[in-house]
């Protein structure tokens, strides 16, 4: 069986909270959204183009990212809470595990905030399973983890908790004896989490 794209999504009203002092709420939601669609789209391209997903599933605790999800097409897992009291990595998991319930082989889990995502990126980083068991795409910091691939079932709990969760994969790959790949892909890299993230956005958009 192909392999399912994960975009774990807040609710759109209550993401890019570091945003606070750049963007007043609504231009905050309307943020969310636009990227959200533009990852889709990346993803959904993939799959029109050469067949390389087998398809899509949306995991989110937004009523109005169900909605939208499905206006695509998606499948969609509705969690009790993708805030601040409940960890990523958690909510990633559990969309695995419902994966993995529908006998899926392998999945890229994809952050929703990926402005400059591309087709290419996401053919990458699928590919880089037919030789590891783990790959992952780092931000521009290097810290962090904005996408993966990896086989299902998982062997490892995602780490998707902030702070050095890159480091944090690879060292719980290597305790299991996993073969991890890098996937830099300047797509991946750059996510809309600071205001100097969203400066760079608005200015290459104008």
């Amino acid at each position: 069986m192909k392999p399912w794209a994960l975009v774990p999504v807040k609710r759109f009203d209550q993401g890019r909270s570091r945003l606070g002092e750049t963007l007043a709420p609504h231009a905050r939601g309307e943020l969310a959204r636009a990227m959200f669609d533009r990852v889709v789209v990346r993803v959904l391209g993939t799959m029109a183009t050469d067949g390389e997903l087998g398809g899509v599933l949306v995991v989110t605790d937004g009523e109005e990212v169900r909605i939208r999800a499905q206006s695509h097409g998606l499948a969609v897992l509705v969690t009790p809470g993708t805030g601040p009291g409940r960890k990523l990595g958690a909510i990633v998991d559990e969309g695995l595990a419902w994966l993995t319930a529908r006998g899926v082989a392998a999945a890229l889990v994809i952050m929703g905030d990926l402005p400059e995502l591309t087709d290419e990126d996401v053919r990458a980083l699928a590919e880089m399973l037919d030789a590891s068991d783990l790959a992952l795409a780092p931000d521009a910091s290097g810290r962090g983890t904005n996408a993966l691939a990896m086989r299902l079932p998982p062997r490892m709990p995602t780490r998707f908790c902030g702070g050095d969760s890159l480091a944090d994969h690879v060292q719980g790959a290597h305790a299991r004896g996993l073969r991890v790949a890098m996937c830099e892909r300047p797509g991946f890299g750059f996510d809309v989490d600071q205001p100097e993230d969203y400066a760079r956005l608005h200015e290459a958009s104008g």
